[in-house]
């Protein structure tokens, strides 16, 4: 879920929302998520048996996708040199 924007603040109201932005950078949008009486809930404070099931298939994708990545510039780099 992407943040919401200004002119989408006032359609915010009391519900449960997973996967809140950072607020630390945007005052305006914490305000308004005070204000609404939303309820965040962070993927990453969700536990389950000393697991972090809502953040494991997202790590999984991030660490196979680290690996092309890096394939990818070490083949640019290294052509570059060559």
């Amino acid at each position: 879920m992407k943040e919401p924007l200004p002119p989408e603040y006032p359609l915010l109201r009391r519900a449960r929302l997973f996967h809140l932005p950072a607020l630390a950078a945007n005052r305006a949008l914490t305000e308004a998520l005070l204000a609404s009486g939303v309820i965040g809930i962070a993927y990453e404070t969700i536990e389950v048996n000393r697991r972090l099931p809502l953040l494991e298939p997202m790590s999984e994708i991030a660490g196979r996708m680290s690996v092309l990545v890096g394939g990818y510039f070490w083949r640019n780099i290294s052509a570059e040199t060559a």
